[in-house]
């Protein structure tokens, strides 16, 4: 019988769909050479391991880049498409 839990939701999403405080990888750039080169300048590529400080629909995406805030237009957030690792905080009112 098997009796493990099924495997984790690994779907791409879109950076900017990750709440605040959770973790990612970026799965890909949607984009063209410019965006790829812009946000390698920032020090995202595929494989790289990010946390969300500030996320959301509205507003600017904030993230933690290999020791570094960056911070991305939702344009820009739209086209990375990362692997959430970890969840943030749950917001407790």
């Amino acid at each position: 019988m098997n009796t493990r839990p099924p495997p984790p939701n690994d779907s791409p999403v879109p950076l900017s769909a990750v709440e605040t405080g959770a973790t990612a990888v970026v799965h890909m750039i949607h984009g063209g050479r410019g965006l790829a080169a812009r946000l390698a300048e920032l020090g995202i590529w595929p494989q790289v391991t990010l946390k969300v400080i500030r996320g959301g629909r509205r507003g600017p995406v904030v993230a933690e880049v290999k020791g570094g805030q960056i911070i991305i237009g939702q344009g820009m957030a739209e086209r990375i498409l990362v692997v959430p690792l970890a969840p943030g905080p749950r917001n407790r009112s």
